[in-house]
């Protein structure tokens, strides 16, 4: 292998302490590598103060920036403040599902939907839907509730589902028996 070497002269600093606003020249050193490595490093340290003084008027700028946009989020937070949220006990979850979300649910055949008001839970068609975190976000918004055990939840509101189904085409030819003579 031949002693052939690079040079390469990078600004890294050779020790906290020499950078001082007394030092302003710049200090060389040179470090020689093996020729295993190929390599021979300058390094060279500069005066580093005019950089860090204009850090500093930009740290205070960004510091009020900061300082007002944290107002903001706290004016926000005292302007809309979370409701405190019930929570529903174990004994409590069924009697929740079957009187108060029963009569709201339906399980459509034909869609494969869960439906809160005739209304598909979900958001657009290719949206795979999660039934009982959608239950559990309408429960904690309309009706500021939550689950102490939120498997019961489920298993109730799958109980409910499963009895409240409807297919709406059949839906619809019974409602065509009342016309027929």
């Amino acid at each position: 292998m031949s002693e052939r070497k690079r040079r390469f002269e990078s600004p890294v600093p050779k020790k906290p302490s020499a950078i001082s606003p007394d030092n302003a020249k710049a200090e060389t050193t040179v470090t020689a590598v093996s020729a295993e490595d190929d390599l021979d490093i300058s390094t060279q340290q500069l005066n580093t103060n005019p950089v860090v003084e204009s850090v500093d008027v930009e740290s205070n700028t960004n510091s009020s920036e900061e300082k007002s946009k944290l107002k903001e989020v706290e004016d926000f937070f005292k302007q809309h403040k979370t409701p405190e949220l019930k929570e529903i006990l174990l004994e409590q979850t069924q009697g929740f599902v079957e009187q108060i979300l029963e009569r709201r649910l339906k399980y459509n055949l034909l869609t494969q939907d869960v439906e809160l008001d005739g209304t598909s839970l979900r958001r657009h068609q290719n949206e795979t839907l999660d039934v009982v975190n959608r239950m559990l976000v309408v429960c904690e918004k309309e009706y500021q509730v939550k689950f102490q055990n939120k498997k019961q939840f489920r298993n109730h509101l799958m109980d409910v589902l499963s009895r409240n189904t409807y297919h709406p085409v059949e839906k619809y030819l019974k409602s065509l028996e009342h016309y027929v003579l």
